[in-house]
């Protein structure tokens, strides 16, 4: 008859012991990994603090490219001189600033209540508008100077003949 004490009796408990904890340690396993995988599926459910929206984001842009063409356009009228931006720099600045507008831009969007969208268009026309006067300004001034170059060699050629 086997003991408690018994050789046979403290490996039986050792196996039966080694048993329970290589299955409580499973079942932890488990339960850790269904926990793991419920805080993944939350993460990719909730939409992350710097995350904008393809439709959002264009639109950002779009005003920014406007606030830059109304820069240009106000720094070369004050200048009397072309100026325009970096496109480098203004593409930098479009993604530094457009998950910061999309945090906080919409309070000043809402003080233009409904006419947000017509707001923003009236800039990019008013931008498209002024650089395109300005560009045919240039290449009338260019042809000028053709026209005065050419007037100038039939003067010398017929000095000279």
């Amino acid at each position: 008859m086997e003991t408690i004490d018994s050789p046979e009796s403290i490996a039986a408990q050792d196996h039966w012991s080694a048993l329970f904890k290589s299955a409580a340690t499973m079942h932890e396993d488990e339960k850790k990994q269904a926990v793991e995988a419920e805080e993944q599926k939350q993460e990719e459910e909730t939409p992350k603090e710097n995350e904008v929206s393809p439709a959002t984001a264009a639109m950002i842009e779009t005003s920014l490219g406007a606030v830059f063409g109304v820069t240009e356009i106000a720094t070369s009228v004050i200048s009397g001189v072309k100026f325009q931006l970096d496109e480098e720099g203004k593409q930098k600045v479009s993604e530094a600033a457009v998950p910061v507008i999309a945090k906080y831009g919409g309070q000043w969007l809402a003080a233009c209540g409904s006419y947000a969208g017509e707001l923003v268009l009236l800039c990019a026309l008013g931008h498209l508008i002024y650089s395109s006067r300005l560009h045919l300004s240039e290449l009338k001034e260019e042809k000028r100077q053709r026209e005065k170059e050419k007037n100038a060699k039939k003067e010398s050629a017929s000095i000279a003949a």
